[in-house]
């Protein structure tokens, strides 16, 4: 009892004649649930795992701030898909084909295509057999 009476006035600052022989079973009970609780948080402290990032945007310009928290990939395709599109608006074979879309015109009920006279000339050259369209 004198030994557990030292225990608890060292852990608790106090002298030993202020601890009352009566209260030393309930200071020895919960002495053992707050060593089982401190050993069980011990355990979850040591399954927890943190696996969190973090950034700090401060001073950084918006491109940076934007790499740094979403890669490089969603930039990436961005200009990738915007070069797509550019490169199919501003391609010759497009430019080509609205031209001709001027002088060929598409009838749906023939499901046929048409030229006006005025569109067209005959080739008369030696060794080419066809006509010339005249494009706007």
């Amino acid at each position: 009892m004198q030994k557990d009476k030292v225990y608890f006035a060292r852990k608790y600052g106090l002298a030993e004649r202020d601890i009352a022989p009566e209260f030393l079973p309930l200071l020895i009970a919960f002495d053992d649930v707050n060593e089982q609780n401190r050993e069980l948080a011990d355990k979850i402290r040591g399954g927890i795992v943190t696996n969190t990032h973090e950034h700090y945007y401060e001073g950084m310009t918006p491109l940076s701030a934007l790499l740094l928290r979403w890669g490089w990939v969603p930039p990436l395709f961005f200009v990738l898909i915007t070069g797509v599109c550019l490169a199919y608006l501003f391609s010759a074979d497009r430019m080509q084909l609205q031209r001709l879309e001027k002088v060929v015109q598409y009838n749906d009920s023939t499901s046929t295509y048409r030229i006006s006279a005025d569109k067209y000339k005959l080739a008369k050259e030696t060794g080419f057999k066809g006509i010339y369209l005249i494009v706007p």
